[in-house]
């Protein structure tokens, strides 16, 4: 059997989380949510600054990417959530 990645992606705080979670329960695979995969591997790293902050999404993606490879290698699916927005293209706000 082939496990399947389902992404979801969208707009800060337009219910992707929510909606991950959801499916989840719904058809029985597991998770990833980006903010929380986030917090969880830089708990003890301070984030001082948006750069760092930036950083530290690119490697949550990278381990996100390494989690969902080794569950799809196995046959098991997967949902990843997030912006997907790579390091250094989020832009400035202006005013």
């Amino acid at each position: 059997m082939k496990g399947k990645l389902i992404v979801i992606t969208g707009y800060l705080a337009s219910g992707k989380s929510t909606f991950a979670r959801r499916l989840s329960l719904t058809i029985n695979v597991p998770y990833v949510i980006k903010d929380t995969f986030k917090i969880a591997i830089c708990a003890s790293i301070p984030i001082t600054n948006r750069e760092e902050g930036s950083r530290f999404s690119a490697v949550a993606f990278d381990g996100m990417m390494y989690i969902a490879e080794r569950l799809l290698e196995t046959g098991r699916s997967v949902i990843i959530e997030g912006n997907f927005v790579p390091y250094g293209v989020k832009t400035k706000k202006v005013g």
